[in-house]
């Protein structure tokens, strides 16, 4: 019962688009309706600017690190999964009519859970990918 229980809250902590929430409370903008109409950072850089898209992918990470953190203190074996359901829940939310981003940040953010070897590889990797997005901004555009 605690898995079900552990792995539904991951799922619906994953679900929760903050591109979205950013964009319409304090901008008043869908982001789905505009630019490429993902809910990820990089609509939300491309609709609402660079900082919004640091914040969502901030907390998109933290999403995933939390649904995660939340397995491992009430059900240890079940860390991975739990992360998997906040990256379903995120290209799969629930509160968005099951239409999402491609949980690169989430993605990010589990990694960042499972340890250092793993973090720094892909902070390094991420780092590059933000670098080239700022840099070059219109090769990153999908």
């Amino acid at each position: 019962m605690k898995i079900v229980l552990v792995l539904a809250v991951s799922y619906l902590f994953g679900s929760v688009p903050w591109a979205l929430v950013i964009g319409k409370v304090f901008f008043h903008k869908d982001i789905r309706k505009e630019g490429s109409g993902n809910l990820g950072a990089s609509n939300a850089g491309r609709v609402l600017g660079k900082p919004v898209a640091v914040i969502v992918t901030l907390l998109d990470a933290f999403k995933a690190f939390f649904s995660m953190m939340l397995a491992f203190y009430v059900t240890p074996s079940i860390v991975p999964l739990a992360g998997l359901a906040c990256c379903i829940g995120h290209c799969y939310p629930v509160f968005a009519g099951f239409h999402g981003g491609k949980a690169v940040a989430t993605s990010y953010g589990i990694s960042r859970c499972f340890g250092s070897s793993s973090s720094r590889f892909s902070a390094s990797s991420g780092s590059c990918i933000c670098a080239g997005w700022f840099r070059f901004p219109r090769f990153f555009l999908c």
